[in-house]
C-alpha cells in the first residue's frame, strides 16, 4: 500500500501535469490570439495602401486648374501618355459620336489658357477643316456673366476661321452633375457629368499596357467620380 508520502508525491505530480496543461493552452491560446493580431495588421496595412491616392493626398480632386491641366494631358494625342487619341475618341463617344473616330488618326491640336491666356475656354482641341471640340470644365460651380454665351461666339469664330464645318463642332459643358450653363443658352452644349467621363474613361484601362500610366488614371478616375 502507498504511503502518505507517495500519495502526497502523486498528488503533486498532477498538480504540476494539470498546471503544465494549462500553461500549455494559454500559450496556444495567446500565439493564436497574436498572430490573429499581426493578420488583422497586416491586412489594415494592405487596405491603407490599396487606399492611398495621389490626387486625395495632395487635395487636387476640387482644384479646377489641376483637373483642366490633367484632363488637357489626356486627351492630347501627343501627350507622355502615349495612347494617341483614345480618350479624346472616349469623350466624344459621351456626344453621341458627332464626329466619325477617322478624324482624330492625324495629329490636331490643343489650346488651353496655359498656352493662350486669352482663351474664354478651358480646352479646345482641334484640327483645320475637320473638327474642334470646346470644353468648359466647371467644377466649382462659377459662371461670368455671358460666360456660356461668349464661349459658344469664341469656338465659332475658330471654326470658320479654320474652316471646320460647323456640324463637327462641338461644345462640351463638363460639371459634376452634367447640368446644363446659366450663363447662355443650353441647346448649343453637351452637358457631361464628372462621373460619365470617369466611366467612359475607365472602360479603356484594362487594354493600358504602361502600369504608371494605369495607376495615375485609376487615381484620377477615383477621384473624379465623386468631386
Amino acid at each position: 500500500m502507498p504511503s502518505k508520502v507517495q500519495k502526497m508525491s502523486a498528488l503533486l505530480g498532477k498538480f504540476r501535469t494539470l498546471g503544465q496543461s494549462k500553461r500549455e493552452k494559454k500559450l496556444t491560446q495567446m500565439s493564436a490570439l497574436l498572430s490573429s493580431f499581426s493578420d488583422i495588421h497586416q491586412q489594415s496595412r494592405q487596405r491603407q495602401v490599396a487606399n492611398f491616392n495621389l490626387f486625395s493626398l495632395l487635395q487636387l480632386s476640387k482644384n479646377e486648374p489641376t483637373q483642366t491641366t490633367v484632363l488637357g494631358w489626356l486627351l492630347d494625342a501627343e501627350g507622355s501618355h502615349g495612347q494617341g487619341a483614345l480618350f479624346l475618341e472616349q469623350l466624344v463617344k459621351l456626344c453621341g459620336d458627332c464626329i466619325p473616330s477617322e478624324h482624330f488618326s492625324q495629329p490636331y491640336r490643343l489650346l488651353s489658357g496655359a498656352i493662350a491666356p486669352q482663351l474664354r475656354l478651358d480646352l479646345i482641341l482641334y484640327r483645320p477643316g475637320e473638327f474642334l471640340v470646346a470644353i468648359d470644365n466647371n467644377i466649382l460651380d462659377r459662371e461670368g456673366i455671358n460666360q456660356a454665351e461668349l464661349e459658344i461666339i469664341e469656338m465659332r469664330q475658330l471654326g470658320s476661321a479654320q474652316r471646320i464645318p460647323k456640324e463637327r463642332q462641338i461644345a462640351i459643358f463638363l460639371t459634376p452633375e452634367g447640368r446644363a450653363p446659366r450663363s447662355g443658352d443650353p441647346d448649343p452644349w453637351h452637358q457631361i457629368s464628372y462621373p460619365q467621363l470617369a466611366a467612359a474613361f475607365d472602360s479603356v484601362v484594362p487594354q493600358l499596357n504602361d502600369l504608371k500610366l494605369k495607376h495615375i488614371l485609376v487615381d484620377w478616375i477615383e477621384v473624379v467620380s465623386r468631386v
